[in-house]
This record gives C-alpha cells, structure tokens and sequence, in this order.
C-alpha cells in the first residue's frame, strides 16, 4: 500500500513538472511569435524610416530642400497645399501677378498669389479638407489592417496592458464629444473597445467644409 502510494506520489510530481515544463514551453514560444511579429513589422516598416535611403521621409525633405531653394521656406504649407492641388487656379492668379511684375521668381510669384487675403484663406480651407483626406486614408487603413490581423480577440495578451496615452487622450475627446463620463478603463482592451464603439478618432468623422471662390476669383 505504501509502494502505491510513494509510485502515485511519483507520478503525482513528473506529471507537475512535465506540465511546468510545458508551460514554459508555451510562454516561450509565445514570446517568439511576439518577436517574430515585431521584426516583420519593423520589416516592412523599414523602408519608410526617417533618413533612410529611398525612404519616403528622405523624399519629403528632398522636396522641401526643393521649395526652400526655390524661396518658399517660410509659405503657409497648408494653403500651398491647396493652391497646388489647383493648378487652374494657381495659372490665373499666377498670370494675373505676372502681368504687372513679369520678372518674379516661382517662390516670390507664390508669396505674392497668397498674399491676397480671400485667395490665401481659400486655399488654407482647401489644403486643411485634402491634409484630412490624406490623414483618414492612412487612419482608416490602419484601423482596417489591425482588425483583419487576427489579434483583436478576448485572449490577445496586449489587451491586459495599460491603455496607452493616445488611447487615454481619444476617450477624453470623445468624452467632450459626446457629452459621456470618463468610463475610467483599466486596459488597453477596455480602451479599444470602447472608443471602438464610438466610432473612432472624432477628427475623421465628418470632412472639413470646403470653401468657394468670390465671383471675381471664379475660373
């Protein structure tokens, strides 16, 4: 009887550290899959990286070298954004300027077109709407990558964090927003899925308006 009992104690232990071993095993390889997910992410990221060769980032500064060369380094880039997204426009106003001083250079031809105070204002409300178009295609596909990846379920590890301070800021907004208390989430699941349910990021809700011309202006 104490044979059997020492043998079932015996066994009692392997089995506990087989399965600790097991355990082990799992937290391991979940590790793993979390690396090897964030060295695909950097992967594919790597190419956009600031300063990197042919990263997107290198372009911008290379064509903002370009503007600045071109004398434009102090133009409002949100209303530049707007009259070049406008060459008709742009051709117009240009040729009107032109016609009185026919020897500017492209970045004082610029400055003067904005200078005009309703033609400025103009295309300061056209590049807001086209930066925000820009901003919600980006957004919106995030958000779309993120909830076919598969890791929005209950079990997801990521969930039991704190939530991060972009999430704490969005539920403030929303809050303002939608005139709703501090839910006072304590994870960054509780965060998602609450501000998942409310739509989102308030700024990509609804489209700045966008402006029109005088009757003069109009092309």
């Amino acid at each position: 009887m104490q044979y059997e009992q020492q043998r079932a104690a015996d066994f009692s232990a392997l089995m506990a550290m087989i399965d600790g071993t097991i355990g082990k095993a799992d937290r391991k390889v979940e590790l793993v899959h979390d690396e090897l997910r964030e060295l695909r992410r950097q992967a594919c990221a790597l190419p956009k990286r600031r300063g990197g060769a042919g990263s997107r980032d290198a372009r911008k500064y290379a064509l903002g070298s370009t503007l600045a060369v071109l004398g434009l380094a102090d133009i409002d880039d949100i209303a530049l954004l707007g009259l070049l997204a406008h060459p008709l426009h742009m051709l117009r106003w240009s040729s009107s300027v032109l016609s009185s001083t026919p020897d500017l250079g492209f970045g004082p031809l610029i400055q003067t077109v904005l200078s005009d105070s309703h033609r400025r204002a103009w295309c300061e409300q056209w590049g807001r709407a086209l930066w925000w178009r820009h901003r919600k295609a980006l957004y919106d596909a995030e958000v779309t990558s993120f909830l076919n990846s598969g890791r929005t379920g209950r079990g997801e590890r990521w969930r039991r964090d704190q939530p991060t301070a972009v999430q704490l800021g969005l539920i403030l907004d929303l809050c303002g927003v939608l005139q709703e208390t501090d839910p006072k989430v304590g994870t960054r699941g509780e965060a998602f899925d609450w501000i998942y349910a409310r739509g989102g990021n308030p700024t990509f809700w609804e489209e700045p308006a966008l402006p029109s011309l005088r009757e003069e202006d109009d092309v």
